[in-house]
């Protein structure tokens, strides 16, 4: 029989275009100042590293480093692009290797998610004041687009890591926040 996770998967991918599946796994960890919070998670991040190959870790993410026109989601969608092309340097880039189409599934990810991306709160500002929307022809082309790619923004994320894992090998990105609560202003967004 088919389990429910993937029944469930199943209902929402063949329904509404801009459902899909979300699932966390969300784990915090919480404690005073000086209390080893750190080390715990580095010691975490340390034993999955060298006990779950299936998994790939993540670099310890610390909002309070980021710019405050950064968002957290395009530093972890760089995070995804830097370990796959990681993946993919080296290999045969022959038009019919698995490598060539990997890389062409890669890109075409991105170039999905990318002007989604671009309309997030302080990144790119969204669209021009100065853009006359009356102009059919930048409407089609680009406001539509870019509409249409914020609105199915998480879909395109999950679809992003999907194909990341598929290249990878591997089955879950683990990622880590630290020091979350020091800026909330910065933090409230990694939330």
């Amino acid at each position: 029989g088919i389990n429910g996770y993937e029944q469930t998967k199943r209902d929402i991918e063949s329904s509404e275009p801009y459902t899909y599946y979300n699932s966390n796994s969300v784990i915090s960890i919480l404690g005073g100042r000086g209390s080893g919070k750190t080390s715990f998670l580095r010691s975490v991040l340390k034993e999955f590293k060298s006990s779950y190959t299936d998994v790939k870790v993540l670099s310890i993410i610390d909002p309070t480093m980021l710019d405050e026109s950064a968002h957290v989601l395009v530093l972890l969608v760089s995070i995804i692009d830097d370990e796959v092309k990681k993946a993919l340097e080296g290999s045969e880039m022959d038009i019919h290797s698995k490598s060539f189409e990997n890389k062409r599934r890669w890109l075409n990810e991105l170039k999905k998610i990318s002007s989604g991306l671009a309309m997030l709160d302080n990144l790119g500002n969204g669209f021009k004041r100065d853009v006359n929307w009356q102009d059919d022809e930048y409407v089609m082309k680009k406001g539509l687009v870019a509409v249409s790619s914020s609105f199915y923004l998480g879909k395109n994320f999950h679809s992003l890591v999907d194909t990341a894992l598929g290249i990878l090998g591997k089955k879950a990105f683990l990622l880590a926040f630290d020091d979350v609560d020091v800026d909330m202003s910065k933090g409230w967004k990694v939330l």
